[in-house]
């Protein structure tokens, strides 16, 4: 057999000739005794893609076929050392495995004991089948949904990357497709009634849901209401008091749907892997973590991987600057099953047309809009990163991503040689023409020379390596100041690459590393869990000089209140809510700072008030609608503020408007939003009819790791919302109350710790 699709015409001719001489699963038996291994398409052969190259003789079959005749989708060291998963008391599976495919295996299990209805509500919809499975929904969202995927060509697509992938990655897609179905046939009882349809899910499955999250997720943004970022830190060992390097690994994404962690431990010492880290819901990797030699993070790094381009319609076409002045259009057509709320189902038919930049995502009669996206032609993400978690040094993690497979992400990066780094990382178009504003507008579609084609390689991407000042660091801000000094130069890139700004959380990020030489792991993390508001010190003594001109016994409270504030959202902060509702009101476009951001005061601008006046009528507008919603609730703040009780709710505490809430948890919470700069970063929304007012935590710090690379490594974790969604697990809110104390807790990382620390253990 020579490949895959010859395996299956060999198949099928072999069943045909036997079909009265046996059972189906006795004349599977006999079609791979006798069949030769497929050739081996790869150009060199490690040890550990031995095992995944003998399973693809067993793609074409049945898995549970399969696995009666080779066993658990793994080598023959794992046949004799069966998979061991050992369950931590917060949720977190330690999986000790003889290899890679046997990990992916039990890892695909694990997520579907944890988040199996999400896992598979997630699949259902890469499908773009949730209509069918699930109905319209609420304002025709699934329906939408699907048809939003389908325009995006994800399902197709995913079959394209799977044959494209290489034997043992296939190898990989298919052992974590294979747990979850393993999981849902033996445990059907855990998942709800609604999902259990989507079973059996495949590789091309997690493809497929792997382009919906990062490529139309992260590289396309289709909603700007959640903030993704994420703070990241690598210190080297002239900046660490144990003489270690260190790592801080703290994504910020919506607690909820694609965006949800997922911690885990990836344990097959005999091929050298001992990975910790966390995962996004659905991947069949370790998205973010260290080993025993080194670690990374990522944050969302400011490139525009995705543009929207406007055509001109014109003859059945599009107008293009060709000899023709046009170009056709390229259409596929595709049926939706819509399920109805008889059980019976519709089909709408959905018509797709493509230009040459991509899509259309709006169709429109006089300009219909197209999206052309990164990283579309690169298949092979799953590879690389399965790569970066086995790499043992700098180099090796260099080889790993240097293809650039992901098509966003800034990388920080720190190891046990002492070595650190940053890259910008991801794939940045070529852009000939256009600035940073230009591209983020309407690009004109008729004009070949905004059609970029090519992207920028690793070697030409802004990357720091081993800086004097001791570390890197990324919150969201462009590469040019991820250490100081910084030896990037902007202008040897295109003013379409990356913009130039560095707004308050990283400004914060950088004197926090400038303040604290000689870090220790526990000053690192109780430095992550600063929640103090950097807005509050370019702006505040201004704002307080203002009002004290002002009459009023309103006014006076509340300058008492923020004049004893501690400039922090702890929980027990008081003037926090006040200064948090007046920054709500203000119109900062405006009436915001009197001295803007430049880079010649990188860290000390913005700053002041460029509208006193209009600054002390929005705090005096906050105060009274501080006092209407908590007078009936607030309580004395004590004798240093000394305040009327008419005006106690202007020093409500913090966690009292503030909470994380699950399930029947309700807990104060600390921490604030992008708009105040904090680097303890939480995004709140308001709790539907609460009396009085009230905020939930939904987005924000999610999956925190503050790592020492000591000989073993240390760690400091937590995964605020929980290490589980499914219904009934005690892991859905066994970590809020860490969360809300500012706690971290341990991460078990030697085999002695985790059974100290145990929970149960199980076997595949």
């Amino acid at each position: 057999m020579a490949d895959v699709g010859k395996s299956k015409q060999q198949l099928i001719s072999y069943l045909l000739s036997r079909a009265s001489k046996g059972s189906v699963e006795e004349n599977l038996a006999g079609f791979v005794r006798e069949t030769p291994l497929p050739a081996v398409d790869e150009p060199s052969a490690t040890a550990r893609d031995q095992v995944a190259r003998s399973m693809l003789a067993f793609q074409t079959l049945p898995g549970a076929v399969a696995e009666a005749l080779v066993g658990p989708l793994a080598g023959p060291e794992a046949l004799a050392q069966p998979t061991e998963i050992l369950w931590d008391k917060f949720g977190v599976p330690h999986i000790f495995a003889a290899d890679d495919i046997s990990l992916a295996r039990a890892f695909g299990w694990c997520q579907a004991h944890s988040h199996g209805d999400l896992l598979l509500r997630l699949f259902g919809r890469a499908r773009a089948r949730a209509a069918e499975y699930w109905g319209r929904g609420e304002q025709d969202w699934q329906l939408e949904s699907d048809r939003r995927i389908l325009r995006l060509g994800v399902p197709a697509r995913a079959r394209e990357w799977y044959d494209a992938n290489y034997q043992s990655a296939r190898a990989i897609l298919d052992a974590f497709a294979a747990g979850i179905n393993d999981y849902g046939v033996k445990h059907a009882y855990n998942l709800d009634s609604e999902v259990r349809q989507v079973l059996p899910v495949s590789g091309v499955d997690v493809l497929a849901h792997l382009q919906v999250a990062i490529h139309f997720h992260f590289v396309f943004q289709p909603d700007t209401f959640f903030q993704r970022g994420s703070n990241g830190w690598a210190i080297a060992p002239s900046q660490s008091a144990s003489g270690d390097a260190m790592l801080l690994v703290n994504p910020h994404t919506p607690w909820t749907d694609l965006y949800t962690w997922y911690e885990a431990h990836l344990v097959a010492e005999q091929v050298g892997l001992n990975f910790y880290g966390a995962a996004f819901v659905g991947l069949p990797f370790l998205c973010v973590g260290f080993n025993r030699n080194l670690g990374w993070t990522h944050t969302v790094n400011t490139m525009d991987g995705a543009d929207m381009f406007g055509l001109k319609p014109r003859g059945g076409g599009y107008a293009w600057d060709n000899a023709d002045g046009k170009l056709p259009f390229v259409t596929t057509e595709h049926t939706i099953r819509v399920k109805q709320q008889n059980g019976s189902f519709t089909k709408e038919h959905l018509v797709v047309r493509s230009s040459v930049h991509g899509p259309i995502i709006i169709e429109d009669t006089q300009t219909p809009i197209c999206l052309r996206v990164v990283g579309l032609d690169q298949p092979f993400v799953c590879a690389q990163y399965w790569d970066m978690m086995h790499a043992t040094n700098l180099a090796e993690f260099e080889a790993a991503i240097r293809h650039l497979q992901n098509p966003i992400f800034m990388v920080i990066y720190a190891d046990r040689d002492g070595h650190i780094m940053s890259l910008f990382g991801g794939r940045n178009p070529k852009r000939m023409q256009g600035d940073w504003s230009f591209w983020l507008g309407l690009v004109p579609g008729w004009e070949s020379r905004y059609l970029w084609t090519d992207t920028f390689a690793y070697d030409e991407l802004p990357k720091v390596v081993d800086p004097v000042a001791g570390w890197v660091q990324n919150a969201n801000d462009p590469p040019w100041w991820t250490t100081l000094p910084s030896p990037l130069d902007p202008t040897r890139f295109p003013p379409s690459f990356a913009p130039r700004f560095l707004h308050l959380r990283a400004q914060q990020s950088i004197k926090m590393l400038q303040q604290n030489p000689n870090l220790t792991l526990d000053r690192m993390a109780a430095l992550k869990l600063d929640s103090t508001v950097p807005l509050a010190e370019r702006i505040l003594d201004d704002l307080l000089a203002a009002a004290r001109q002002q009459g009023g016994d309103l006014i006076k409270a509340a300058v008492k209140v923020l004049d004893h504030w501690d400039r922090k959202t702890d929980t027990g902060s008081r003037g926090a809510v006040l200064f948090a509702a007046w920054a709500a009101l203000m119109p900062w476009d405006t009436d915001g700072f009197a001295t803007p951001w430049s880079e010649t005061e990188l860290l000390s601008t913005p700053k002041g008030l460029r509208s006193p006046v209009v600054a002390v009528s929005k705090l005096e507008a906050a105060a009274r609608q501080l006092v209407n919603d908590y007078e009936a609730v607030a309580d004395d703040p004590g004798p240093a503020l000394t305040l009327d009780q008419q005006f106690w709710a202007l020093a409500i505490p913090w966690g009292e408007v503030f909470r994380l809430r699950r399930d029947d948890v309700d807990l104060p919470a600390n921490g604030a939003g992008e708009a105040l700069g904090a680097f303890r970063t939480v995004e709140y929304q308001p709790i539907a009819d609460s009396a009085p007012r009230r905020f939930q935590a939904v987005s924000g710090d999610s999956f925190v790791a503050v790592v020492e690379f000591s000989d073993p490594p240390r760690a400091l974790v937590l995964l605020g919302y929980g290490n589980a969604s499914q219904r009934g697990s005690p892991h859905r809110i066994d970590q809020l109350e860490l969360m809300s104390r500012g706690e971290f807790r341990q991460a078990w990382f030697a085999r002695s710790d985790i059974e100290a620390n145990l929970e149960r253990r199980e076997q595949l």
